[in-house]
């Protein structure tokens, strides 16, 4: 994943603000000024009832021609855990409603020019696949100076392949 953290960090509007690589699973979600314990334990609830799961991202995408973008090669466990959590906040609209479907994507770079994107996407294509486990939903927040930081980590729910296999 180094490769992807490198590449964000210079064409990533939201790297340079203290994002980290991610897949979005709800935005906009409740503002931190109102977040209260009851919010947190919604999050955890929802969460805390998808299990763990690994993913590859395994081919760059493009929204248009201003958005480099990482697309998982099974975005089924990513849009479970995105419906889980809209459930249980329903009045969060996914992007604000500005997009007729959600999809699972890891943004590579949104702030650069289209010929910088796709020197980036011959860059980051000579890293795939990317591996990785999703474990746990990262909350992050927005303080006043615009930087984004880790407020609190949920966990999913534990992935025990060996119990599915034995059940009838």
């Amino acid at each position: 994943m180094d490769a992807l953290v490198d590449v964000r960090q210079r064409f990533a509007r939201d790297a340079r603000v203290g994002v980290p690589p991610h897949i979005t699973v709800l935005f906009p979600f409740v503002g931190v000024s109102r977040l209260d314990a009851h919010d947190l334990a919604r999050l955890n609830e929802a969460v805390n009832v998808v299990p763990a799961f690994g993913f590859a991202l395994t081919q760059t995408r493009w929204f248009g021609e201003s958005v480099l973008w990482l697309a998982p090669d099974d975005p089924e466990p990513f849009l479970t855990l995105m419906r889980a959590v809209a459930a249980a906040f329903p009045q969060c609209v996914p992007y604000g409603g500005a997009h007729d479907r959600v999809v699972p994507h890891a943004t590579v770079g949104d702030a650069a020019s289209p010929e910088e994107l796709r020197a980036a996407e011959q860059y980051i294509s000579g890293a795939l696949p990317l591996y990785g486990r999703a474990t746990e939903v990262s909350l992050l927040v927005e303080a006043d100076d615009g930087r984004w930081s880790v407020r609190e980590r949920f966990p999913l729910a534990p992935s025990l392949p060996w119990i599915r296999e034995r059940l009838p």
